[in-house]
């Protein structure tokens, strides 16, 4: 089936938050609570979708996952020893609708984040991922993003594990 990666609207704020409160059910009945009612908040994501870094992936007409592409980084990455240098694609809260998972969509958004970053002249992407989330870092980890750290986010006491891929 056809997919597209669409820059995400204003109109379309409650999807995303949908599929992120889905996501953070999914990741609480894990046993992962670092994604819950009070995170990703919803004036983070609707200033990040004004300023037109959100992206939706479509297939047909259904939107199965969210990517966020920025500059922005946790003052906490400043503690780490990057490859690359500043001039970083920073992903954000990457989500794929729980029964879409496991058929290739994180995967297509990562691609597009490489994609993205290599048209607009980014020497890297860096990104984080809860540290007891093994599925998570290994999914990055076989993407050829090699670990750097870990860091403790400024917005809650977990730690995080941060990935860097250098792009040729």
């Amino acid at each position: 089936m056809k997919t597209e990666i669409i820059k995400a609207e204003e109109e379309n704020l409650l999807e995303i938050m949908f599929i992120y409160k889905l996501n953070a059910e999914d990741l609480i009945s894990k046993g992962f609570t670092h994604w819950n009612s009070a995170y990703p908040s919803y004036t983070k994501v609707r200033n990040n979708v004004l300023n037109g870094q959100v992206y939706l992936l479509r297939k047909e007409r259904t939107t199965v996952g969210v990517i966020t592409l920025n500059e922005e980084q946790d003052s906490t990455y400043n503690n780490l020893t990057w490859k690359g240098s500043s001039n970083a694609l920073v992903v954000h809260r990457i989500a794929v609708v729980p029964y879409f998972q496991k058929r290739g969509y994180g995967t297509q958004l990562l691609e597009f984040a490489e994609e993205f970053a290599k048209k607009n002249k980014f020497q890297s992407i860096r990104l984080d991922t809860y540290t007891k989330n093994q599925t998570t870092s290994d999914f990055f980890s076989n993407r050829g993003y090699t670990k750097v750290g870990e860091i403790g986010h400024s917005q809650d006491l977990l730690l995080y594990t941060c990935y860097e891929k250098i792009l040729a």
